[in-house]
């Protein structure tokens, strides 16, 4: 069995997991949670929406390049998705649970 049998590109996890570190060292929170979160969401979302990203930036940034980005970003996308969900089920079944605090 193979990554990609699993649905995994190698590409896009290594660029995704390039992307959480870097992430890590610019909210400067080195705790284990924030450090595991950041990069375990990085690799996920990057393998994941990584094709999409790459319709959308240059072409010369390539695989890796738009794996990083996507890993980079993906704790403010995965915040962006759980406030439009929040907002979608208060909508249609009330008030849910606060939204944590950032």
């Amino acid at each position: 069995m193979t990554l990609e049998d699993l649905g995994l590109n190698a590409a896009r996890l290594i660029g995704g997991f390039a992307g959480g570190v870097a992430h890590v060292f610019t909210v400067r929170d080195f705790s284990t949670g924030v450090v595991a979160g950041s990069i375990i969401v990085g690799i996920l979302v990057a393998n994941f929406l990584g094709p999409a990203a790459q319709h959308v930036v240059p072409s010369w940034v390539g695989d890796y390049g738009a794996a990083f980005i996507v890993g980079y970003f993906a704790i403010l996308i995965m915040q962006g998705i759980e406030v439009l969900v929040r907002k979608y089920l208060s909508a249609h079944n009330g008030p849910g649970p606060k939204e944590p605090h950032s």
